[in-house]
């Protein structure tokens, strides 16, 4: 395991797509907290609004910022290895491939969770410059988000590799990443209000990117018992990427290289 590891954190580290990923995710989310910050400047900034600044839009948006690139990543660390034919000197050198499955999975949710950290102090320091005061981190509920935060991310990295391990094409596996919470989850929803498939309305709660989201939630989004908890929503989608995992994990033990 130590040396398929080892492999798989040499082969993230000298390959430019890592670092341009990043800085474009880190990026955005600088200009979230950017924007959140001028706008607010000279006023009473209460806590849960402050999430959405430290975390580049939290609860807000459909999909976290940081998430997308990070799950870009886990889809190269999969699907690159076939684009360029490199599985074939992996799997030579480390013939068990449950190992280098784990250790895609263990470097690249490493690398995520980092960068999760990374992006909550470049908000804060940027969210309080553009703001001309300190930012809270330690009130209720911030800490509780950023922790929901980070595993937000680092599911969201996980999520990349097993799409790219289960289609082994990165066009294929970036679309569905995009169009899920953007195009899919939300037509289902609307769908909900029609009369004749008001039966979708029971799904929508445990729609997984959309449930995956409640990790950010900060109480801005008006109570209801249709939405999910926080650590229920974390669930529903940890265990939709959890099955993506294993589906890949036996379509890569199965399928030739």
């Amino acid at each position: 395991m130590i040396d398929a590891l080892r492999y798989e954190t040499v082969r993230v580290r000298t390959i430019a797509s890592t670092y341009w990923t990043l800085a474009l995710g880190l990026a955005f989310c600088g200009l979230v907290a950017l924007g959140f910050g001028l706008d607010s400047r000279g006023t009473d900034l209460p806590p849960a609004l402050a999430t959405l600044l430290l975390t580049g839009g939290g609860e807000s948006l459909p999909f976290p910022v940081l998430g997308l690139p990070v799950a870009l990543l886990g889809v190269l660390s999969t699907a690159h290895e076939y684009r360029y034919g490199t599985i074939f000197p992996t799997l030579t050198a480390i013939p068990q491939r449950s190992l280098v499955l784990a250790a895609k999975v263990l470097v690249v949710a490493s690398v995520a969770a980092a960068a999760a950290v990374v992006s909550v102090l470049l908000c804060w320091s940027i969210g309080s410059i553009a703001r001309g005061e300190p930012l809270p981190i330690a009130v209720e509920p911030i800490p509780v988000v950023l922790v929901g935060y980070v595993v937000l991310v680092v599911l969201y990295g996980v999520l990349g590799v097993a799409l790219g391990q289960l289609t082994r094409a990165i066009p294929v596996a970036t679309v569905i990443i995009l169009a899920s919470p953007l195009i899919i989850e939300p037509v289902i929803t609307a769908l909900s209000g029609l009369g004749a498939v008001s039966w979708l309305a029971d799904a929508v709660p445990y729609l997984p990117f959309g449930a995956g989201m409640r990790l950010l939630t900060a109480g801005l989004t008006p109570a209801s018992g249709e939405l999910l908890g926080r650590w229920a929503g974390g669930a529903v989608f940890g265990v939709f990427v959890g099955v993506l995992l294993g589906l890949g994990w036996l379509l890569f033990k199965r399928r030739d290289a």
